[in-house]
């Protein structure tokens, strides 16, 4: 990760701003010392050779009659400079190199300079020729030789120096402009990178909003910024996330209710079929049916009736319990009062199948806990009508409550023949149902799995498994 792209990330937008504001300013003052030191660098050699043209443009009378002195010589020397100097008539009358003039330095009225190639030292040199016009007359001239350097050959530099003089020409064009542009070059492009902080996260959001209004939210926001578009993204990539779950759950939802209602279609033909059967049997023209006959039909037809009527109590009760918005009604239970309600309602079951029937508990007259009363003890009641179901003659079943951790614990035990194996995996699904298909004919095979979303918006656990001396056991805790 580049050091942009962190602070981008990591660093709160005010941070950024200040980060950013210290960093435009310090970035500008190197840029800008830096760019003036390589200039004067760059540009001594002309500001040097510059300085001593001038003076030898407002003194060549002097320097021709050789009336300057050892000022003159030394500075010259100091800038390994040589010159000579020609009269009227055109002759060398004096040389620092005591050479004689290039050839190709023409004598004329007009001043100017060109590099020629030493033929002998092969070294570049300058030549600038400078005459001394008196009245349109060539009175003499002066001719500089020093060093060649870089900016003599950028024309319109060179030009301008020579025009402005260096001092004007370095404040005009090298300083006010470095001082001026380096700031708002600096700040321009370090605006452009603390603007990418927060409009990179804004087209994220845009983008992401496009999306979702077109019904697309199989995909993820880049939520890896730590500052407070970050918190945005985060919100967003939340909602997103919220609505393709709601999405999927509804979607789920959906599916199952077409399954419920493919099972429930199933499950009602049967006993809808026995009803018609027998309906026909009563209303039809049989004159050999009997009054036991008759009474036997009225009483299957009540039997299937009503287990249909148990079919679509059980459909619903499972939309019902699905529903998110589906609260229960939690309030304080004293747990004697509760058990002794189931005890009432089970008693004459197991006595009439004579199976033995108890409850264990060790709560005191005003031991009480909160959860909401109906629901559990529709949980109960399925669990034991199913272990009631399960039993013969002589068994028993037993419901154990206790406290653990603060959880309330319900657990059924009876002495039947338990559960088979493949059962124990699919037990709390729907329309799971056992091997003893008879048990469970008037059953969509809902019970189990309506204890489960029960106990599930208890915010409770259940499980099923076998007892090690046999039988089958139920087991559901809440938290209280």
């Amino acid at each position: 990760m580049g050091v942009f792209t962190y602070v981008k990330k990591k660093a709160s937008l005010k941070k950024q701003f200040i980060l950013y504001a210290i960093l435009s300013i310090l970035v500008a003052t190197f840029i800008s010392i830096g760019l003036i030191c390589f200039f004067i660098i760059l540009s001594y050699d002309m500001k040097v050779m510059t300085s001593i043209e001038h003076y030898a443009d407002r003194n060549k009378l002097q320097i021709v009659k050789h009336e300057l002195g050892e000022e003159w010589e030394k500075r010259l020397e100091k800038a390994n400079v040589h010159y000579w100097t020609i009269e009227k008539d055109k002759k060398t009358t004096f040389s620092t190199l005591h050479t004689e003039v290039p050839r190709q330095v023409v004598l004329g009225m007009e001043s100017y300079s060109l590099p020629l190639i030493d033929e002998i030292h092969h070294h570049s040199y300058i030549y600038s020729y400078k005459p001394l016009i008196n009245k349109g007359e060539f009175e003499g001239a002066v001719i500089l030789r020093y060093e060649d350097y870089f900016l003599y050959h950028i024309g319109f530099l060179y030009n301008l120096t020579e025009k402005m003089g260096y001092e004007l020409f370095f404040n005009s064009c090298v300083f006010f402009p470095i001082v001026l542009l380096a700031p708002i070059i600096t700040i321009a492009i370090l605006s452009y990178q603390f603007s990418k902080g927060i409009t990179d996260p804004l087209k994220e959001i845009i983008n992401a909003s496009s999306r979702i209004t077109n019904n697309e939210l199989d995909f993820s926001i880049d939520t890896s910024y730590d500052n407070e578009m970050g918190l945005a993204l985060k919100a967003f990539e939340n909602m997103r996330s919220t609505l393709e779950d709601s999405l999927k759950a509804q979607w789920s939802m959906t599916e199952q209710r077409k399954d419920m209602i493919l099972a429930l279609t199933h499950d009602i033909k049967t006993p809808i079929t026995i009803i018609c059967g027998h309906l026909e049997l009563l209303t039809g023209s049989f004159s050999d049916i009997t009054e036991e006959q008759k009474e036997k039909s009225l009483k299957t037809l009540v039997t299937h009736a009503d287990r249909v009527k148990r079919l679509i109590q059980e459909l619903n009760e499972v939309w019902d319990l699905e529903r998110p918005e589906f609260v229960l009604h939690k309030k304080e239970v004293r747990l004697t009062d509760f058990l002794i309600d189931i005890e009432d309602k089970f008693m004459y079951l197991c006595k009439q199948k004579e199976v033995i029937f108890s409850i264990i508990h060790s709560f005191d007259a005003e031991c009480r806990a909160s959860f909401d009363s109906f629901r559990v003890g529709e949980v109960i009641e399925n669990i034991v009508s199913n272990a009631i179901k399960h039993t013969s003659t002589g068994d028993s079943i037993r419901l154990e409550v206790f406290f653990i951790n603060r959880s309330l614990t319900f657990r059924v035990t009876d002495s039947g023949v338990g559960f088979a194996e493949q059962e124990l995996a699919v037990i709390f699904t729907k329309y799971r149902k056992g091997n003893n298909s008879g048990i469970h004919k008037s059953s969509a095979g809902l019970g189990l799995y309506i204890c489960k979303l029960i106990v599930e918006k208890h915010e409770g656990t259940i499980k099923a498994y076998n007892h090690s001396e046999g039988g089958a056991v139920i087991e559901f805790t809440i938290p209280v």
